[in-house]
């Protein structure tokens, strides 16, 4: 549902109270998983990645309407074109730290840290809502000035 609202009101609006509203979802969604890989108690799949869903969707309209509200423009300006493959670099780099936390779950891995195992999933879909906004911005030319 925050999608369809996202793409129908996107035209119309800066940033505004609707982005407030979503930015403060996507960091109680996030402090949720946390709280829950927190948890001993036993938690459904079905939970998990209806968190994890909403919380990759939140994401998606937050970081869309900040660059769409004129951060793309800044950072044209600032950084040239070419900031739009810099983006790489910071999907690459939660996608690597996302791999080193699946490794956590390794049963032969020694030293492990407990209570942290949904926060490889919660790297991982930032990783790739970070990579579908890059693709979206460069299909909307949104580096350009």
């Amino acid at each position: 549902m925050i999608l369809v609202v996202h793409f129908k009101q996107r035209m119309a609006r800066p940033l505004s109270l609707y982005f407030n509203a979503v930015s403060c979802m996507v960091t109680s969604v996030a402090a949720i998983i946390v709280m829950m890989s927190l948890r001993r108690d036993e938690i459904p799949l079905s939970s998990i990645v209806t968190f994890l869903l909403f919380y990759g969707a939140a994401l998606f309209v937050v970081l869309s309407d900040f660059l769409i509200a004129g951060f793309a423009a800044h950072l044209t300006r600032v950084r040239g074109e070419k900031w739009i493959k810099e983006i790489d670099y910071i999907y690459l780099t939660l996608g690597m730290l996302g791999i080193i936390g699946a490794l956590n779950r390794v049963t032969f891995v020694r030293d492990r840290f407990e209570g942290t195992d949904l926060i490889a999933p919660l790297l991982l879909i930032t990783a790739v809502v970070i990579r579908i906004v890059k693709t979206r911005a460069e299909i909307g030319g949104w580096n350009k000035v």
